[in-house]
């Protein structure tokens, strides 16, 4: 019984160290890595209808025939884009993102459409006046019913998936060495 119980006691005393021992330091794995898409495309929550095809959303052929006329011009083929929406970023903001950096942001307004100051027109439109994201010139917000009027005063009109798609084509051929690597 005196051997019995020494063991008993050798053996609660040797859990009791190997509980207090520190861990070994685990190996990292892929799933500690976080992963980062070549080309991404972040929007607010009220974007989501622009690349939804069942509501009318032409973002994602848009985003396809960018890939397919840049990789054509640059001749090696373009990632593709990854979009995901943001719920850190405002409902009609969107951020163009290049190895987890981002590279180009803008607004858009859902329901209307982009009219842009080319550089010589013939009168004002009324609506919300703002700047073209992907070269900065002067643009105003309109509702689509005043879409021939701005095309008669001098102004292109443009929707929101096309002004987004513009902007990424704009940005990935800024930064296309990056591409490449």
């Amino acid at each position: 019984m005196l051997i019995q119980k020494e063991e008993v006691i050798a053996n609660e005393t040797k859990q009791l160290e190997e509980s207090k021992a520190p861990e070994a330091p685990k190996e990292l794995d892929w799933d500690d890595v976080d992963q980062v898409d070549l080309i991404g495309l972040e929007i607010g929550y009220g974007l989501i209808p622009l690349v939804n095809p069942e509501t009318g959303g032409q973002l994602l052929p848009r985003v396809k025939g960018v890939r397919k006329k840049l990789s054509a011009e640059l001749g090696f083929l373009v990632q593709s884009v990854r979009i995901r929406d943001a719920l850190n970023l405002d409902p009609d903001i969107y951020h163009i993102v290049l190895n987890g950096v981002t590279r180009g942001r803008g607004e858009i307004k859902p329901g209307r459409e982009l009219a842009i100051n080319p550089g010589k027109v013939y009168g004002e439109l009324e609506g919300m006046a703002t700047k073209e994201p992907a070269f900065g010139l002067d643009a105003v917000w309109i509702d689509p019913g005043q879409r021939d009027y701005a095309r008669t005063l001098g102004y292109t009109v443009v929707d929101p998936s096309t002004a987004i798609a513009t902007h990424l084509n704009k940005v990935l051929r800024d930064n296309a060495a990056e591409l490449l690597s």
